[in-house]
């Protein structure tokens, strides 16, 4: 009976034994832990303020023509449509990296805020948006006995 051929995943799992990595101080992450890695665009830092929330997001190169923002139930969207030009798309690239056409990243909010009153600014390939939060949150210490 013939052995059944490795998949990639199976090939890269058992190409070091984690035994043989773990005394050397090195942990090897297993295929599976890597599945939930994803390449996040636009890559964002999210302050929670005392009355609001502060998101500012990488969008290196994208106007505010090509951006769309939605805030809806507690979810923030951020949208790029980076159109391709005629000539581009008719020349021959060597490398093709730079993100072109339609990209959106789903957020979601960790607490309600009031979308309608949101304020947006784009400046030098950073979006920074405040959104107001629907209650005033206090935050108390809490002592251990």
């Amino acid at each position: 009976m013939s052995k059944p051929l490795l998949g990639m995943e199976d090939f890269i799992e058992n190409l070091f034994s984690r035994s043989l990595m773990e005394p050397m101080g090195w942990r090897r992450p297993l295929l599976a832990e890597l599945e939930d890695f994803e390449l996040k665009f636009p890559r964002i830092d999210m302050v929670d303020r005392e009355s609001e929330l502060l998101i500012r997001a990488e969008l290196p190169g994208v106007s505010k023509d090509e951006l769309e923002i939605t805030v809806a139930d507690d979810f923030l969207t951020i949208a790029v449509n980076r159109e391709t030009s005629e000539k581009e798309s008719s020349e021959h690239f060597y490398r093709a990296e730079m993100s072109r056409g339609a990209m959106e990243r789903i957020i979601p909010l960790p607490v309600d805020v009031v979308g309608d009153k949101a304020k947006a600014e784009l400046k030098d390939g950073v979006l920074e948006l405040v959104i107001p939060k629907a209650t005033k949150v206090s935050r108390h210490k809490v002592s251990v006995r």
